[in-house]
C-alpha cells in the first residue's frame, strides 16, 4: 500500500511553563507526541501504519520563523496538509497572530489562507 504523507507546519506562539517544559519538553516536542501518539491508536490500524507524519516547527514569537510561502500553496510539492498554532499567554498570541503573522505575509488575505486554506484537507471557509 502507497505511504500517505501528512505535512503539519506548526506555528509555535510561546513557551510552555518550565514544568510544563521539565516533563513533556517544548511545544514541538508536545505537539509531535501528541500527533503520533494519536496515529498510533486510530481506529483504523491499516490507515495508520500507511500515514507518515510530518510537523514542522516555526517559532513565531521567540525567533520570527514561518513557513516559506511556497509550502503554503495547496498542490505545491512539499506543501503542507495543515498549519497549527500552539496554546500562547493572551499577548504572546495577539503579537503572534495580529502582528507578526500579518506583517510577514504582507496581506490579510495571505494570513487568513496561511490559516484556513492551505491544506489539501477541506475545510469550511467563509469569503467576504
Amino acid at each position: 500500500m502507497t505511504v500517505k504523507v501528512i505535512r503539519i507546519a506548526l506555528l509555535i506562539c510561546d513557551t510552555p511553563l518550565p514544568r510544563v517544559m521539565k516533563d513533556h519538553g517544548d511545544y514541538l516536542q508536545i505537539y509531535r507526541t501528541w500527533l503520533l501518539d494519536s496515529l498510533a491508536t486510530y481506529s483504523d490500524q491499516e490507515i495508520a501504519q500507511d500515514t507518515e507524519l510530518i510537523l514542522d516547527g516555526y517559532n513565531v514569537v521567540d525567533h520570527g520563523q514561518f513557513p516559506p510561502r511556497e509550502r503554503l500553496i495547496a498542490g505545491a510539492r512539499d506543501a503542507y496538509d495543515a498549519v497549527m498554532l500552539t496554546g500562547s499567554s493572551e499577548y504572546s498570541a495577539l503579537h503572534c497572530i495580529y502582528g507578526r503573522c500579518i506583517g510577514f505575509y504582507s496581506r490579510p488575505t495571505l494570513c487568513r489562507e496561511l490559516l484556513l486554506n492551505t491544506s489539501r484537507i477541506p475545510f469550511r471557509t467563509y469569503r467576504s
